[in-house]
């Protein structure tokens, strides 16, 4: 319906493509993300979808297009790296995200984009660092 009202809704394709990966339906997240008109959150759809089916070439292009989007996306970069299992990574751009006052870092406890983490002995810190650990 929100497509219906506004068919350029900005993270609306991403969502969408979101819900698919998350029930194992790739090709549908795959063709939903590529619908996605913000480059910044269609990148971050494609990284994680192409991880996703195995196409690392693709999800390693997709995360480089991201990059070069500037770190202004970086709660999408710990998003894609957390998703891939790079842990480092992920943490790395988490902290730079609060410090850049990133709009994505009050979801950080409740995304399942960042479930890689849940284990991580840094992942209570953080969370205590950002005021969502109660």
């Amino acid at each position: 319906k929100a497509l219906e009202l506004s068919p350029d809704m900005t993270a609306c394709h991403l969502n969408l493509s979101w819900i698919a990966l998350s029930q194992g339906r790739m090709e549908e997240a795959l063709e939903d993300v590529k619908k996605e008109h913000l480059s910044g959150y269609r990148n971050c759809g494609l990284a994680m979808v192409y991880h996703a089916l195995g196409r690392k070439q693709d999800s390693d292009r997709a995360l480089e297009d991201l990059l070069s989007n500037g770190e202004q996306w970086g709660f999408q970069f710990a998003l894609v790296y957390a998703f891939r299992g790079e842990r480092d990574k992920a943490f790395e751009w988490l902290e730079r995200s609060v410090v850049l006052r990133d709009s994505g870092i009050p979801l950080t406890k409740v995304t399942v984009w960042l479930k890689n983490l849940h284990t991580d002995p840094r992942w209570p810190v953080f969370l205590k660092k950002i005021g969502l650990d109660g």
